[in-house]
């Protein structure tokens, strides 16, 4: 069994950019710049002849590329119980256009309906323990701007769960129509 999950991966120096938020907050484990990324859909545990069905089935997408914007830094949880630090991305009509697209083609390969609502963002941090500097976490984030991101191209990832951190693997890189 794979445990999959389909995402818009950065370049190397957007990850390095997302991560230099990564700070200020103790009690928090922050996600290593390498893992950063902006998931579509979870598709949980499947077999291993599922993937060829999936991948064909993300391989019909047909986009233009498309730029997004960072937005405000946020959570996951309640104010007593925060449980994921992360960042947002502000509305744009191409990405939901994606995630549709997404979602669409999975329900047709048989990976069923979609979940939860669609809440764009990249995950920094998992909170461990009651965290410390929040107040100025956020406070620090509404200073920082960021440049906008191209998406051209979605990814199949393999997520295997160890003690210190899953370890993520692409399995398919599809390049949008118009992409060099």
């Amino acid at each position: 069994m794979l445990r999959l999950f389909v995402a818009v991966c950065f370049p190397k120096e957007v990850r390095e950019e997302l991560s230099r938020l990564q700070t200020g907050v103790v009690g928090v484990n922050w996600v290593p710049a390498e893992n950063l990324h902006l998931t579509l859909r979870f598709i949980g545990e499947v077999s291993e002849s599922d993937v060829e069905d999936i991948s064909s089935a993300l391989a019909q997408i047909c986009s233009e590329p498309f730029k997004i914007n960072f937005g405000e830094l946020g959570w996951f949880g309640s104010r007593n119980k925060i449980r994921t630090l992360w960042i947002g991305i502000n509305h744009c009509s191409e990405l939901e256009g994606l995630k549709r697209a997404v979602d669409q083609k999975l329900f047709l390969s048989g990976m069923g309906r979609a979940g939860k609502s669609f809440v764009p963002h990249v995950t920094l941090g998992r909170v461990r323990e009651k965290p410390r500097g929040l107040e100025e976490f956020f406070s620090w984030g509404l200073s920082i701007s960021h440049k906008p991101v191209t998406v051209d191209q979605v990814c199949l990832v393999s997520s295997v769960l160890r003690k210190n951190g899953p370890i993520y693997r692409p399995l398919l890189v599809h390049s949008f129509v118009g992409s060099g």
